[in-house]
């Protein structure tokens, strides 16, 4: 599989579908991937709607990943793409948005009382999750970003960050994910 380092947020519009969720519970102490590949994994929780109950890990032998700035660059977005069934893009995949308060620049730390993104105010970050056709009317949660880099037009290199997200209520069932890059 491939990394792809891509600056447009239209070459993957039409990957993506719907909206996800989140809430607040404490964030798991998960290790940095002790790689400079990509990963993704996720584990969900028995009743959420995003993962379904499952856990996945995609790595570039199973997927090819994007990190970019997005939407004027008030967020980070990352994007995994799993080919199947003889398209590109045809199987899974998953995309998470990462946003500080409006007006700030992603940064390492932790952000709590995320809604969905786009929806960061001066005080509350933005998040959103989506994957395998699913998403979320209203998303709530946290996120952790332990390490972020850019590169010196801005663009986003590298993304350590573990998300809990829930879909529609604080008290859903949680969907959780690590993210490499």
């Amino acid at each position: 599989m491939n990394f792809i380092y891509r600056r447009s947020h239209r070459r993957l519009a039409s990957a993506v579908a719907l909206v996800a969720t989140a809430t607040t519970t404490a964030l798991p102490a998960t290790a940095s991937a002790a790689t400079d590949s990509p990963t993704y994994n996720y584990t969900s929780e028995v009743g959420d709607y995003l993962g379904q109950g499952n856990a996945e890990h995609y790595s570039p032998a199973t997927a090819d990943f994007v990190l970019e700035n997005y939407w004027g660059n008030t967020a980070v977005r990352f994007t995994v793409l799993e080919p199947r069934h003889g398209g590109p893009y045809a199987g899974t995949y998953w995309v998470v948005y990462l946003s500080p308060p409006s007006g700030q620049r992603l940064h390492t730390g932790h952000y709590t009382g995320a809604t969905s993104y786009p929806g960061a105010t001066a005080t509350a970050p933005g998040l959103r999750v989506e994957g395998e056709g699913r998403g979320c009317g209203t998303t709530y949660g946290e996120f952790t970003v332990r390490n972020i880099s850019f590169d010196a037009t801005g663009d986003p290199t590298h993304l350590d960050a573990t998300v809990i997200a829930r879909c529609d209520s604080t008290s859903a069932p949680a969907y959780t994910a690590t993210l490499h890059y």
